[in-house]
């Protein structure tokens, strides 16, 4: 298996199951829980978008951080592994949707809410089509809750330990 910017594909793979999972639970659409505004995703980090004229309520951002090395775990057998940690950063209406909102993600990302294990997408085929030979493991590795004292905010620290039956891309 040979793909061009693999560590891409797999953090867009996690964006869009997490997004997908929060609209199938009703976070997005006309019957959101507690009667809030949708969720809203984006990919950058909330703390780089803090001014209030652009953060929205029920903001979601979903993005990794620097993926480790790729490493063997079968020994001659072509198994390797390479970890992304993954974050979840919540910016919500108030507390309690904070909460929910992270809960929802910290479940998605157990299985609580479908398989935490994925299919690898390739995003540069259209429509994006299962990688053959590599797929996600998602787990959670920290939570913590509000940061720089703004009550309204939730992190999911997850990492994304990507499994590659042929070891090595390009």
């Amino acid at each position: 298996m040979t793909i061009r910017f693999l560590p891409r594909h797999v953090v867009q793979t996690v964006y869009d199951f997490t997004a997908d999972t929060l609209t199938t639970l009703g976070w997005s659409g006309p019957d959101v829980p507690f009667g809030t505004a949708p969720v809203k995703f984006f990919s950058a980090p909330i703390r780089d978008n803090l001014e209030a004229s652009r953060l929205e309520p029920n903001s979601v951002a979903i993005y990794s951080g620097i993926e480790q090395e790729l490493t063997p775990i079968e020994l001659g057998g072509g198994l390797h592994s390479q970890v992304f940690p993954m974050f979840a950063e919540v910016y919500g209406e108030n507390t309690g949707i904070a909460m929910s909102i992270a809960s929802d993600i910290r479940d998605t990302w157990l299985g609580r809410n479908g398989s935490s294990v994925l299919n690898v997408k390739d995003y540069s085929l259209t429509p994006p089509a299962d990688v053959s030979g590599c797929y996600i493991d998602l787990g959670v590795s920290v939570e913590r809750g509000p940061m720089e004292n703004k009550y309204m905010f939730q992190v999911v620290g997850s990492y994304a330990e990507l499994v590659l039956l042929e070891g090595g891309y390009v």
